[in-house]
């Protein structure tokens, strides 16, 4: 009886053993949160979507509108982009941290990839969102160029139109005065599209590279586009600019030789 007794005992300890070596294996293997840590995750989940929201708002505006969105909406993107990488690293602290004490917890393994994902695609879209900012004194420069430029070639057009008759049978004083006319309102149209040209280059030059083009980049744009036009459209061919030059050189040279 005491030997019967004695294994009975034997089998419940190493029956209790096993329950607890079992017990162990899936606490480890399958641990499953507390109601806590599951409200925890998901107010962490919460949080997530509500820091994504403006992002998210963002990449649907410049998706539907690539071109023609003011600058300055792109810089008060820009700083929500960066403030929404600043509330994902906070977040990610605390969700690390309470992986750190529970490893196993896939929900948790889960939501930090989830973070760490959507933190390389919001620095991604800061350099997307990153354009230059255009002076709004370039723009009124511009817009002044293109008046005077218009002034200054319709001048030169009347030049153009009346040389021949103001010239005809007129003693080479009155040609000199006629060509030096011409020569002079040539000169203005074209030092003021070079001052445009400039401008323009040296602010393009600046802006490559850039995914977005703003409201404000193709208003100068079309400024520029508009100034070329009046320029070109100035009416003096190379072969008669080049008589003009070759009828001064000659105009001069007969006053020299006097």
């Amino acid at each position: 009886m005491l030997g019967y007794q004695k294994m009975v005992n034997d089998a419940q300890q190493k029956i209790q053993g096993f329950q607890n070596e079992i017990a162990k294996m899936l606490k480890a293997q399958f641990k499953v949160g507390t109601i806590g840590d599951v409200a925890e995750l998901e107010r962490w989940q919460g949080d997530l979507a509500n820091i994504l929201e403006p992002v998210e708002e963002i990449m649907r505006e410049v998706s539907a509108r690539p071109t023609g969105i003011s600058q300055y909406w792109f810089m008060n993107a820009l700083d929500q982009c960066t403030e929404a990488l600043n509330d994902l690293g906070e977040l990610l602290a605390q969700v690390q941290n309470y992986l750190d004490q529970n490893p196993q917890d896939t929900a948790a393994q889960a939501l930090v990839k989830t973070i760490g994902a959507k933190q390389t695609q919001i620095s991604g879209l800061l350099k997307d969102l990153a354009v230059v900012e255009i002076d709004g004194a370039v723009l009124t420069e511009l817009q002044q160029i293109d008046d005077l430029m218009s002034n200054a070639v319709i001048l030169l057009n009347q030049q153009i139109d009346s040389y021949n008759t103001q010239v005809a049978g007129a003693d080479a004083e009155r040609r000199l005065s006629a060509s030096l006319a011409v020569l002079r309102d040539f000169s203005k149209a074209r030092r003021l599209f070079l001052n445009a040209q400039r401008l323009y280059d040296s602010i393009m030059r600046s802006t490559a590279g850039q995914k977005f083009r703003t409201a404000e980049q193709e208003e100068m744009m079309a400024l520029f586009d508009r100034i070329q036009n009046i320029y070109h459209q100035v009416g003096i061919g190379a072969e008669l600019l080049e008589s003009r030059l070759n009828d001064l050189e000659s105009q001069l040279g007969q006053f020299l030789s006097r």
